[in-house]
């Protein structure tokens, strides 16, 4: 479990100060509870991420009343959990539940209204239906045009969603083109100081590394970069994100020295900007988790030194990444991935004793989910959804 108990324990200390500082009436003594289901989530504990979640919208049921938004929230994130575990039907049933209460406490001309539809697309996306994502991302789009103005920002994400889409079937042509559709509303709607004009930068760049246009997915990356450095100030993690796209472009293109040189450029700039600070007694708490940012970029950096030939820099920098995955919040599958790195780069070596033992690593990890998967798919065979007990056949 590595320290997912610090980090579960720090979201308990965040629980307790609202706890003892809020009526129980209150409803943002939910917060914790889905917080900790986070945590749950992103171990691939799926069961008991469901468990607290159950209790987040049990608060949220008891303090709010039953025309109040906000009670189908805990529904999305039940239904996200659900779609993380391939669960796509119950994922869509939670969120058609989420859809139902919106709609009977927002008024027709609230953009509110569109979030569950882009939630339900999503899931449609997921399973590879690609016609019901479009469906649905369509409708959203709708109720957006209806509700804002020409010149909101919001307008933008149905059209950056319907690119994904596209961009998922291979067709590149009509991705870029709702991406372009998503700038236009981004470049109209928001000031040139604002960060999130970037983004459908790097979404177009995403779409051209695919095709293999790599000059083009480099320009678009660049300016996205561009965007962000004007925008953010020198101590913000989100100026790092540019830097290490760049650095994927140049590792498909096969060119591994400037593959590394972004990615340390990334690394140097993740290191100086967390652990961030955020106000308030309880989510410095819940923010002690998210060291995890740090473990990618060296993994990252160790595969192109394995391929590039420098095993010395690989290990080093994959240690690296394992001895963060070891110890904070991070997916299991993640620290797997490490393993099985560390394995090639030993194997590339002949040293194959040392490969063996991290391919192991990587093999447990991998099995044990693959187990505690067909724990829950026979409970969920033998057991309906809102049965009391299914969630202890899931454990």
């Amino acid at each position: 479990m590595g320290d997912h108990a610090k980090a579960l324990k720090y979201h308990e200390k965040a629980r307790e100060i609202l706890e003892k500082s809020l009526p129980p009436t209150h409803p943002d003594r939910a917060v914790p509870y889905s917080s900790i289901a986070d945590v749950y989530n992103n171990m691939g504990d799926h069961a008991k991420a469901l468990e607290y979640h159950e209790k987040a919208r049990e608060i949220v049921e008891t303090s709010l009343p039953p025309t109040h938004p906000d009670r189908a929230v805990p529904y999305s994130s039940i239904a996200d959990v659900y779609d993380n575990m391939g669960e796509h039907a119950i994922a869509l049933e939670y969120h058609e539940k989420a859809r139902e209460i919106v709609e009977k406490s927002l008024p027709p001309t609230h953009p509110g209204r569109a979030a569950p539809y882009s939630s339900i697309a999503d899931v449609y996306n997921s399973m590879g239906d690609h016609a019901k994502a479009l469906e649905y991302h369509e409708k959203a789009i709708k109720i957006l045009e209806k509700c804002l103005l020409t010149s909101h920002p919001h307008r933008a994400a149905p059209y950056s969603s319907i690119a994904d889409v596209y961009d998922n079937m291979g067709e590149y042509a009509k991705a870029l083109e709702y991406h372009e559709k998503a700038r236009e509303i981004v470049e109209k709607s928001l000031p040139p100081t604002h960060p999130g004009r970037a983004a459908p930068y790097s979404s177009m760049a995403d779409v051209y590394d695919n095709m293999g246009e790599y000059a083009k997915a480099l320009e678009y990356h660049e300016k996205a970069r561009s965007i962000l450095e004007k925008c953010l100030p020198m101590t913000d993690p989100d100026r790092a994100a540019p830097y290490s796209s760049i650095a994927d472009v140049y590792d498909n293109m096969g060119e591994y020295a400037k593959a590394l040189e972004y990615h340390e450029k990334a690394r140097e700039i993740v290191e100086k900007s967390l652990p961030p600070t955020h106000p308030g007694r309880a989510a410095p708490y819940s923010s002690i988790a998210d060291h995890a940012d740090f473990a990618v970029t060296y993994s990252d950096i160790g595969d192109v030194h394995r391929r590039s030939g420098d095993y010395e820099k690989a290990i080093e920098f994959l240690h690296k990444a394992l001895h963060i995955e070891e110890n904070f919040e991070c997916d299991p599958l993640q620290r797997a991935s490490t393993y099985v790195n560390l394995g090639e780069t030993y194997r590339e070596m002949k040293d194959y004793s040392t490969s063996l033992k991290y391919f192991r690593k990587a093999l447990k990890i991998r099995e044990r989910m693959e187990h505690a998967q067909h724990a829950v798919d026979i409970a969920q065979t033998k057991l309906p959804a809102t049965h009391p007990h299914l969630l202890d056949s899931m454990k």
